[in-house]
């Protein structure tokens, strides 16, 4: 799991108390930034976790990933809810299987974690027309064998 708080770079080095400790370590009142990218972010342990008083005047979006398992079904795609955008996908690891991942993005905290909620809970679908799982015209067996061989995966 991660989550990122993403700051609108013009004016991160404006805050009162920013720090540059010889371009490694940069902070704001104590608060570890980091830049990947040109892109200035803090990251936070859970995403319960509040963002810090001192830069929450400078939010520009926040990012959640996270894996889950595939039970209970939930139905891939892209989901919404106010500032939030979300893409449930399948991953496949190695030693664990096949797994739900979700990937969130928002404007506000607030948003993000009600729309994971909701996803989580099975009380949102899909946007309209952004289903993953909806049949096409073309390859409908193929994708019929796949979800027959995950039904039939060994679960250790």
């Amino acid at each position: 799991m991660s989550v990122n708080v993403y700051l609108k770079s013009e004016e991160v080095k404006e805050k009162p108390g920013f720090e540059d400790h010889e371009n490694v370590v940069f902070s704001i009142s104590e608060i570890k930034l980091w830049n990947s990218d040109g892109r200035w972010h803090i990251m936070l342990k859970r995403l319960e976790d509040p963002i810090p008083p001192s830069i929450a005047d400078i939010v520009e979006e926040i990012t959640f990933l996270k894996e889950f398992s595939l039970n209970p079904i939930r139905k891939m795609g892209i989901y919404s809810y106010g500032s939030a955008r979300a893409e449930v996908d399948m991953v496949f690891g190695k030693k664990i299987g096949p797994r739900f991942q979700v990937f969130i993005t928002a404007k506000k905290k607030e948003d993000l974690q009600e729309l994971y909620e909701m996803i989580r809970a099975g009380s949102v679908f899909p946007d309209k027309n952004k289903n993953y799982e909806s049949q096409q015209k073309t390859g409908f067996r193929r994708m019929k064998k796949f979800w027959k061989f995950l039904q039939t995966w060994k679960w250790n």
